[in-house]
């Protein structure tokens, strides 16, 4: 699996959380495991460069 994010108007200073989950295209329900979303999340922290 590959996904693609783009993003604009970011402040430098701040840190972002990026959540995701999978889905089930035909139903628009999440997909478990164990009752459990599969999920992820990643954050993001820019640098300025001055």
């Amino acid at each position: 699996m590959n996904e693609h994010l783009y993003f604009s108007h970011l402040v430098g200073t701040v840190s972002y959380n990026v959540y995701a989950w999978l889905v089930d295209k035909a139903t628009g329900q999440p997909i478990t495991s164990n009752g459990q979303k599969i999920e992820a999340t990643k954050r993001i922290a820019l640098r300025c460069i001055p």
